[in-house]
């Protein structure tokens, strides 16, 4: 964890088993759209009062995934 509060979570990942997965079964160019992008999706069902920034992934060849939880709204 980097940093956190009541509004904010912040985490990179640094090490992905879907990146070494998808790239071991030769599917690595595509792994992205199979995992990754389902994680903005997921975050709308799960607690719409959050945001998910994520602006780097291993499986498209950065070295982290960076993953920046916000409230959307102040805690009232």
């Amino acid at each position: 964890m980097l940093d956190a509060d009541d509004r904010q979570y912040n985490y990179n990942v640094n090490r992905c088993r879907y990146a070494e997965m998808y790239h071991e079964m030769g599917l690595g160019e595509i792994g992205h759209l199979l995992s990754c992008a389902r994680d903005d999706k997921f975050i709308v069902g799960y607690a719409p009062e959050v945001e998910l920034t994520r602006t780097t992934t291993i499986m498209q060849g950065a070295s982290c995934c960076d993953f920046r939880y916000r409230a959307k709204k102040d805690p009232s």
